[in-house]
């Protein structure tokens, strides 16, 4: 059975049930069960960045471990903490075309108490940032092109040609951080070292929640998504085709 899911909402299945919004969306989400499969890891360093996760009970200071382990190894000369006495404007970035932007964790995210530095993806002039809140967490995406910003549910997971991205995020259990995924475009071409982005797709799960992605082609991922509540856990895999609706 085909699910569709929409901008802003999904639709039919016994686990992912929404209804269709009134007006139809630039791009859906034509999304079929499918078999379990290996989904690999998020960063190439990820035991690493598990091993020192695991060497903290708070989630924050764990962040803060894993930002000062990153920034020894990718040495992104165009980062700079700031440490003011208002405590808010907490990194400055020397753009790709000259300028620097200041990110202030209050104006990215209203939610926002802390921003910890997580990654930078080279090849798309991305930085990836940990949004720490009061009581869960998110992610923002600064652009390196412009300094354009996004609060998204996880870190990018991109399309073979970087001509997509996908983030998300399962808290079914909390409920204090995001829990559904995102879908991004590039509005230029990742070829040319540009990767400023749009977001076109955003769902909100409920009952259950995506654990991990995998790229089958470029307009083709595969999502595994758990159900925590009621017991046992259980797991479900769909392909999910990012589809434009012919007019």
């Amino acid at each position: 059975m085909s699910i569709f899911l929409c901008i802003t909402l999904l639709i039919v299945t016994p686990s992912l049930a929404q209804s269709l919004p009134s007006t139809y969306p630039s791009h859906y989400l034509a999304i079929t069960p499918a078999d379990s499969t290996a989904y690999g890891s998020m960063y190439s360093d990820q035991a690493t960045r598990d091993s020192i996760r695991s060497s903290y009970s708070n989630a924050h200071r764990a962040a803060k471990a894993i930002e000062q382990y990153v920034l020894e190894q990718q040495s992104p000369g165009f980062l700079r903490k700031v440490e003011l006495d208002s405590g808010r404007d907490r990194w400055e970035v020397a753009l790709a075309n000259g300028d620097t932007t200041r990110l202030n964790p209050r104006v990215v995210s209203r939610s926002s108490a802390d921003l910890t530095f997580e990654h930078y993806h080279a090849d798309h002039n991305l930085i990836v940032f940990r949004s720490q809140w009061v009581e869960g967490n998110g992610y923002v995406l600064v652009s390196r092109v412009d300094g354009a910003t996004a609060s998204t549910f996880g870190p990018p997971v991109f399309s073979p040609s970087g001509k997509w991205f996908v983030t998300f995020n399962e808290d079914t259990i909390a409920s204090y951080s995001p829990n559904g995924v995102q879908v991004f475009k590039s509005k230029a071409d990742p070829a040319e070292g540009d990767f400023d982005f749009k977001k076109v797709l955003s769902y909100r799960m409920e009952t259950v929640g995506p654990t991990h992605c995998k790229w089958i082609d470029e307009n083709t991922f595969q999502m595994e998504v758990v159900q925590r509540l009621p017991p046992p856990l259980e797991h479900e895999h769909y392909r999910v085709a990012i589809r434009k609706p012919s007019h």
